[in-house]
C-alpha cells in the first residue's frame, strides 16, 4: 500500500495539470486512513477537471455493482 500512497502523492499534481479527473471505485474502508485521505484529496483536487477521467478500481469486484443494483431495485 505504500507504493499506492507514494504514487498518488507524486502523480496527482501532474494529472491535475493535464486536466485529468481522478475517481476511485471500490471498498475504501478496506484501506488505512492515510491512504483513504490521499484518495479523497486526489478526487477533490481534480474534481473540476474535464480533459479525461481516470477511474481507479481499488478493492473492487463486479459483485458490488450487482448487489447495489439489486438493493436499489427493491427500494
Amino acid at each position: 500500500m505504500d507504493l499506492f500512497h507514494n504514487v498518488l502523492e507524486r502523480e496527482v499534481d501532474e494529472l491535475h495539470r493535464r486536466g485529468v479527473r481522478v475517481r476511485f471505485i471500490g471498498e475504501r474502508e478496506r484501506f488505512g486512513a492515510g491512504l483513504v485521505s490521499r484518495m479523497q484529496l486526489a478526487e477533490q483536487r481534480t474534481a473540476d477537471n474535464t480533459a479525461m477521467t481516470l477511474s481507479i478500481a481499488a478493492s473492487y469486484g463486479g459483485r458490488q455493482d450487482i448487489a447495489r443494483a439489486a438493493a436499489k431495485r427493491r427500494d
